[in-house]
């Protein structure tokens, strides 16, 4: 029905501009027809003035919102015989009704596709308008060689209020419509239309065009200023740029930093490396690895491989763990970036101004500090909770021995990956969560795969359940799905998100988002321009390649943002939950892309099929790749299966190259491999997208060739 509507519109539109050059409409819109008919006209305005201001209202609001050329000797009439103030008055809202007339039939007819062909740039567009539309509305709405019937096409796709459109039209139109009603007052001077706006007043009008954005930057500057007033700058600093915490984006930004060679100072109040090395993607990862191992021996003897008492020691297990981060550990170490040039101190930061940072009572001062100091474990406010010696994420290192029975409270990826992981080494696991399904960010579709294969591993996992209270150490009473429950268990893992670590950084009143995140921008700036923020205390993903991500962005605006800004794109971002199967998502997911009123389509392919995944006994999961349904260009991929983070890559490079399945299917894959379930996606694709003309034709060539 829409559509229909859409045809009548365009029918109707191209019906009037048919009509206008066919019957020579055009001449009635020039100088010369206006000088020899002056008189008449006012004769007849003088005998019918409502009638005919009515008449001539109607016709510069149609000849407005078609944009046909015309509405010039218009305004000219309107002058010479209206007169000036009350010409100003009938034109202003005439021309001020049909430009928004335009921009609402180009909003109705084009913007949807738009968004849909181009919805990262036009997100972008729609944020900047959003924040400063009515500067840039006004600007080019003062500035006369832009012509109007652009500005009202190019207005329409974007998301400004009409409302706001309208009066801002309105009132940046307002001069040239007087300068063209009062030449019309004096019609009888004028030889040439094109002499009304010399050269002096283009430039005169334009240079008043810029004067909202002047504005904007004067506003800007003040703000700033307010913002600075009660802090002593430096006159000099000691370092080009400070970096709090040495974790992945604080390491980063240090390293790029002082390639640039700026003068950094590193300060780190724990271990080098951070989370990521310490505590997070590092041990958690040789831990899986160990568990997986113990898993594929465990189930060894259906391929005719039979062992005795299989046995696991825990802390050999922990040994090789920390071995583990000793061959690491040199890459992130003081040494490595001291010979970089990054000067590394160990203590506890506080920024005393937006320029000083004070290390155990010594300050130090920077044009730019980056504060990078990651996030902590969140523990519930649950009742009973003092009452139990609870692991987190940091803690559960320090384990001895590999526990018996092990709760863990959230179903998010360290829950999961963690969980898995200890009941492959032998411990009894229930993972209980207050949401409807594992790993929320991800489809369900996706997640209830993933779902399927721990429950076969006897892990217990119980969904829309909460916890009343701990009774005691080893005891939980629990609410799932409105039953009452009691939990016993030797420890207890706490794995429902991680909190910003900013509560003893400092005084300075940072803006924060809902999630308790400090707030940057596109640049990654904090409220404070000089201050830069990245890793998990800036959010939104709490993951190490995303830190490195938005560290360079720290860095290169930090240094040189002066001359050149870059803002952050996470269009090609990926995320893995590293459980068996794994689950790999890049770009947009189906729930991403339904939040954010993307139109797409999906294609599937289950991997249940495919020679290698049936020949490595891993004959399961499936690739989920959504497609812009205008460009069937790749938008986003999920896949769960043991191998995804391997099949995701393929798809990250489509992304990032802005490329459709073709990208996919041309590559020549190795027989037999993972990647191939890639390959016959593609295919399946092609084949549904394939000109069915062609198709019909090479049947009735091929039949008669027969």
């Amino acid at each position: 029905m829409k559509k229909n509507n859409k045809l009548i519109l365009i029918s109707i539109i191209i019906t009037l501009f048919t009509i206008f050059y066919y019957f020579d409409f055009s001449d009635y819109f020039s100088l010369s027809f206006l000088k020899e008919n002056h008189l008449e006209l006012i004769q007849q305005y003088n005998q019918r003035p409502i009638f005919f201001i009515g008449i001539y209202f109607i016709i510069y609001v149609i000849v407005t919102t078609l944009s046909i050329p015309g509405a010039t000797i218009l305004t000219l009439a309107g002058g010479s015989i209206f007169g000036l103030w009350l010409g100003v008055l009938i034109v202003s809202f005439a021309s001020t009704i049909g430009a928004t007339l335009s921009f609402l039939s180009s909003r109705y007819l084009l913007r949807n596709y738009f968004e849909e062909k181009f919805p990262t740039q036009m997100k972008e567009v729609n944020n900047g308008f959003e924040k400063d539309g009515v500067f840039y509305l006004l600007s080019l709405r003062l500035i006369p060689v832009i012509p109007f019937f652009l500005i009202n096409i190019l207005m329409g796709l974007t998301q400004i209020r009409t409302i706001i459109y309208f009066f801002i039209s309105q009132v940046g139109m307002l001069l040239g419509t007087i300068v063209y009603i009062n030449a019309g007052v004096q019609l009888s001077s004028i030889t040439n239309v094109e002499d009304i706006f010399d050269f002096k007043i283009i430039v005169s009008f334009s240079l008043l065009g810029l004067l909202p954005l002047m504005a904007k930057f004067i506003l800007k500057n003040i703000k700033t200023n307010q913002l600075y007033k009660n802090f002593e700058r430096p006159v000099k600093y000691d370092y080009n740029m400070i970096v709090i915490g040495a974790g992945a984006g604080g390491l980063v930004t240090s390293y790029i930093c002082a390639m640039a060679r700026a003068k950094v100072l590193l300060i780190e109040k724990d271990k080098m490396g951070g989370d990521c090395l310490n505590t997070g993607c590092v041990p958690s990862k040789a831990l899986i690895n160990i568990a997986n191992k113990v898993y594929e021996v465990r189930r060894s003897s259906q391929f005719g491989i039979h062992h005795k008492d299989l046995l696991v020691d825990f802390k050999q297990v922990k040994k090789s763990i920390t071995e583990k981060i000793k061959l690491i550990e040199p890459h992130d170490s003081i040494e490595r970036y001291q010979s970089l040039g990054v000067e590394c101190l160990r203590g506890n930061a506080k920024i005393q101004n937006p320029w000083s940072v004070e290390i155990d009572g010594v300050s130090y001062t920077a044009k730019n500090i980056t504060i990078a100091t990651g996030a902590s474990p969140i523990i519930p406010k649950i009742p009973g909770v003092e009452k139990i010696d609870y692991l987190t994420s940091d803690t559960i290192w320090n384990l001895d021995h590999c526990p018996e029975r092990l709760l863990i409270v959230g179903a998010g990826p360290i829950g999961l990956e963690l969980g898995q992981a200890f009941s492959r080494l032998g411990s009894k696991v229930t993972i209980i969560d207050k949401d409807s399904h594992i790993l929320s960010k991800e489809d369900r579709d996706i997640s209830d795969i993933l779902l399927q294969k721990l429950r076969l591993e006897n892990i217990s996992i119980k969904l829309n359940t909460t916890i009343n209270s701990f009774e005691n150490k080893n005891s939980a009473s629990i609410n799932c799905e409105g039953i009452q429950e009691t939990i016993e268990f030797d420890y207890c893992l706490m794995a429902i998100g991680r909190a910003v670590n900013i509560s003893d950084l400092t005084n300075l009143d940072f803006e924060l988002n809902m999630s308790g995140t400090i707030k940057t921008n596109q640049y990654m700036q904090t409220s404070f321009p000089n201050i830069f923020a990245c890793g998990d205390v800036a959010g939104p993903f709490q993951l190490t390649h995303a830190a490195s991500h938005q560290a360079w962005y720290c860095a290169i605006n930090a240094l040189f943002g002066k001359f050149l800004k870059f803002k952050i794109n996470y269009n090609t971002l990926s995320w893995v939950t590293y459980t068996s199967p794994e689950v790999a998502t890049a770009g947009v997911n189906e729930k991403m892309a339904i939040e954010k009123n993307i139109n797409y389509e999906v294609q599937e392919y289950e991997l249940s099929d495919l020679d290698r995944a049936i020949i490595d006994e891993q004959n399961f999961g499936k690739i989920k790749v959504l497609l812009n349904k205008n460009t069937q260009k790749i938008i986003g991929a999920t896949i769960v299966h043991p191998q995804a983070s391997t099949l995701i890559q393929q798809y990250i490079q489509a992304i990032t190259f802005n490329k459709d399945l073709n990208f996919i299917l041309r590559p020549i894959q190795p027989y037999p491999t993972i990647n191939e379930g890639n390959r016959y996606l593609a295919g399946n694709w092609k084949k549904q997208k394939g000109p069915q003309f062609l198709m019909g034709l090479l049947d009735k060539y091929n039949r008669y060739m027969r």
